[in-house]
């Protein structure tokens, strides 16, 4: 297969096949319209126009994971039966391409679930029988498709983004800009860069690609022709469905508004259950140990505690003691941090942050060797140690407090509040310009806290 042929099939069409709305102005309305329309009055064809134009994607992605065309048609239907529940909660301007990318991968993890059992030793038989020793950019390539969505996975959400756009779109540079917020000639930037990221990704795989092939390969990249009639079963489903998907006009507070008071209480305490349990299955766990890595620095650079400690492994007694301590210590840093670059600046914000937390870079991310062995699994840095990871259940779990050179849980959890009560005394110091720099604000801390870095 040459590397502009089709992902899976020599007779998919391109992509951008199904007509699109015209707008105004001529041109193709744009997505965020056309999911406002069907938020707003749950329009069959604007959601018909949003499948049409990101069904290939969805199954391609689908299959790269299933391996299983009927499976891969129902992952696909079940992802945009979840975006047209989910369509009146998407944040404005959301990157729909980028958005049914991450739900595919998690809906394929979910259908893969039931048949891993049963499909277990054939995949391993299939597996063994893959011969690697095929010469040539036609077999380099055919290699390299099945990594891609992968390597998608791997790469930071604005990376992806221009990725999904230039190659999988079909957009122009300046399209891509437009869609970013961004300059055409930052744009080319961008695209570039993530187009490297991939190529070391694959690099490190053993797959030997150059970049002008890969280039050439994403330039020309066709994705498998969804199913005949899916696109009409899923708007089908939708339109059959479309009496229980919420609108921006009936949000659920004009609902408990309605009721008698003493029936209020009790349906707001259902809502803030739901609410609860969203933000918890939000964190559900991540399907690799990159994956686990990647959440654990966005956790970190968000200052988010609770996303944070949904990554991390804890064992059963002591350990789990430590996860409200690491919850709080994790957004103590965050304000910490917030207030150096209100200060000082990003420079500064962004060297205090990587020191205190130890953040990876994209760069350590894609170059390192992922092992696997069962329920445990090791990532080796590349020039660094080896992290630990343990599956729990369906989700991929850092265990941090197996690394050497953490303390054991008591004298950590001392450490975590000595170092949270710290920083959070310096915050007013920072904000009312008592430090000059990052350095002296990280050596009072040092001082203060005793602690080097935490975790």
């Amino acid at each position: 297969m040459r590397a502009t042929e089709s992902i899976q099939s020599p007779d998919a069409s391109p992509i951008g096949d199904s007509p699109d709305p015209v707008g105004a102005g001529g041109g193709p309305v744009d997505d965020s319209a056309l999911l406002a329309e069907f938020v707003r009055s749950h329009s069959e064809e604007a959601f018909s126009s949003i499948v049409g134009r990101h069904l290939d994607l969805v199954c391609c992605v689908a299959y790269s994971r299933v391996r299983n065309h009927a499976l891969s048609r129902d992952v696909a239907q079940t992802v945009f039966i979840t975006l047209a529940r989910k369509a009146a909660g998407l944040p404005p301007g959301v990157i729909l391409s980028g958005w049914l990318f991450r739900t595919a991968r998690f809906a394929a993890a979910d259908a893969m679930k039931s048949e891993m059992r049963r499909e277990r030793r054939e995949m391993q038989a299939a597996r063994m029988e893959t011969n690697p020793g095929e010469n040539g950019s036609q077999s380099t390539w055919e290699e390299l498709v099945p990594l891609l969505p992968e390597a998608l996975a791997v790469l930071r959400e604005t990376d992806r983004r221009c990725i999904l756009l230039r190659f999988f779109e079909r957009k122009s540079l300046r399209e891509v800009g437009a869609a970013l917020g961004i300059r055409e000639v930052a744009a080319r930037q961008r695209v570039a860069r993530a187009a490297e990221k991939l190529h070391r990704f694959f690099a490190n795989r053993g797959v030997g690609i150059s970049a002008a092939l890969l280039l050439a390969g994403l330039s020309g990249l066709t994705l498998q022709a969804a199913p005949a009639g899916l696109h009409a079963s899923i708007v089908a489903e939708m339109a059959r469905l479309a009496g229980t998907l919420p609108t921006a006009a009936t949000p659920s507070v004009r609902i408990v508004r309605r009721l008698r008071p003493h029936a209020q209480a009790f349906v707001a305490s259902v809502l803030v259950s739901v609410a609860v349990a969203v933000a918890f299955l939000r964190f559900a766990g991540p399907a690799s140990p990159l994956e686990a890595l990647r959440a654990r620095n966005e956790a970190l650079r968000d200052g988010d505690g609770a996303r944070y400690v949904s990554v991390i492994y804890f064992r059963p007694g002591p350990e789990e003691a430590l996860k409200p301590l690491l919850d709080e210590n994790t957004r103590a840093r965050g304000r910490f941090v917030k207030a150096i670059r209100d200060r000082l600046g990003d420079g500064a914000a962004d060297g205090v942050l990587l020191r205190l937390a130890d953040i990876l870079t994209d760069r350590q991310l894609s170059d390192a060797n992922v092992t696997i062995e069962d329920r445990a699994a090791t990532v080796a840095l590349v020039g660094g140690p080896g992290l630990k990871f343990v599956r729990d259940g369906n989700a991929w779990k850092f265990d941090l407090l197996r690394m050497p050179g953490i303390p054991p849980a008591t004298p950590m959890a001392a450490g975590l509040r000595r170092d949270t009560v710290a920083m959070d005394a310096m915050v007013p110091e920072i904000r009312a310009g008592t430090y000059a720099n990052a350095p002296a604000i990280l050596e009072e801390l040092r001082k203060r806290s005793a602690i080097g870095a935490t975790p």
